[in-house]
């Protein structure tokens, strides 16, 4: 099982669509910042990180999908698979492990534009949103990411 996920993870990087979803990532995360008022949910939610990973998960995952039935590959892996679970759910733990590295990318980001945007305006200490550190919030909203992804 280890070598399938080393095999599927080699493969997944040397697309770009996993680059290109980064980038489209950190561009939406930026317009966001630029084009609406900041706000203390705006940056719990991340810049709408959380609406656009899952976006990037699907496009991204069936680009990825549909790369081994383009090459003609698919029919070799399920000859030398015995199961196809096996092949499915590898495929599908590489798209999962991008989507957790999504959702950190999106959260760092997300310091850098509230750094930029901001400032020091609003602390992520400060009990702001349902009486809660805005850090706790965050990290709340980062979780609810990684779940519905």
């Amino acid at each position: 099982m280890q070598t399938n996920i080393m095999m599927e993870l080699y493969k997944f990087w040397h697309q770009k669509t996993p680059y290109y979803g980064a980038l489209a990532l950190l561009g939406l995360m930026s317009y966001s910042a630029m084009t609406t008022k900041v706000s203390a949910l705006q940056l719990v939610f991340e810049f709408g990180a959380v609406q656009w990973i899952v976006i990037i998960l699907i496009a991204v995952g069936s680009a990825f999908f549909a790369m081994e039935y383009q090459n003609h590959t698919m029919l070799l892996l399920v000859y030398k698979q015995v199961k196809r679970r096996v092949i499915y759910g590898t495929k599908l733990e590489v798209i999962l492990l991008y989507g957790v590295l999504l959702t950190v990318i999106a959260m760092l980001f997300t310091f850098v534009l509230k750094f930029l945007t901001v400032g020091q305006h609003y602390s992520w200490l400060t009990t702001q949103i349902d009486h809660r550190a805005m850090i706790t919030v965050l990290l709340i909203n980062v979780l609810g990411t990684l779940i519905y992804a």
